[in-house]
């Protein structure tokens, strides 16, 4: 009861959430900083791989991991939970998602690390000034950002491409699930490669080249 009581006097608590590309984890912090002993949670998830290089999830399966990963935080939490003041969430970077305009997904949520848009990469260093760009949005024209993933669908999945109403981060699509709008912050913004960074809007031309 004593130490207990010691936790207690650092409230109010952070729930702390890190969504990463093998699993997503969860940690309780208090007040001064600390990791409170014993409120942890784990979850692992399988990604989709194949040999022509992808490394995509389901979103929802994600957002259920996530999910799940929470409940068993709060529960190691105890009557700490009624604490919380605050929740900290940070996914990985440069992924991609396109919605419907229902919010469902019509594609996975295709990763930094998935390597098929490697070509429509090329496609655009040969069509647009790579080094302008570079200078605009600080990314090269690599198959991890935005906008080679954009030209890859384009080309590989017509269909879902053209249904997309929205295209975000995972980032976004899980604050819509749990809180009900998508939030993109300027740094997961700056991660995609599409944003114009002294001006913090949307690099025009490479809007108007990937439709």
């Amino acid at each position: 009861m004593e130490q207990k009581t010691s936790v207690q006097q650092h409230a109010p608590f952070i729930l702390s959430l890190d969504v990463g590309t093998s699993s997503t984890r969860a940690l309780l912090f208090a007040a001064n900083g600390d990791a409170v002993p014993g409120i942890q949670a784990q979850e692992t998830y399988e990604l989709t791989l194949s040999n022509d290089g992808e490394v995509s999830v389901d979103a929802d399966k994600l957002v259920a991991a996530v999910a799940s990963t929470i409940d068993k935080a709060l529960k190691a939490a105890g009557p700490l939970t009624f604490s919380i003041g605050a929740v900290a969430t940070d996914t990985f970077w440069h992924s991609l998602v396109g919605v419907d305009t229902a919010g469902r997904p019509v594609t996975h949520v295709i990763t930094w690390e998935d390597t098929r848009p490697r070509q429509a990469a090329a496609e655009l260093s040969a069509q647009l000034d790579r080094r302008a760009v570079h200078e605009r949005t600080g990314a090269r024209l690599h198959a991890s950002y935005w906008p080679a993933k954009l030209r890859f669908l384009a080309k590989t999945q017509p269909d879902a491409f053209s249904r997309a109403a929205q295209w975000l981060s995972f980032g976004e699509y899980l604050h819509r699930q749990l809180l009900g709008r998508s939030v993109c912050g300027l740094s997961m913004a700056s991660g995609t490669g599409m944003l114009v960074i002294r001006e913090r809007n949307w690099d025009r031309e490479l809007m108007g080249v990937l439709g």
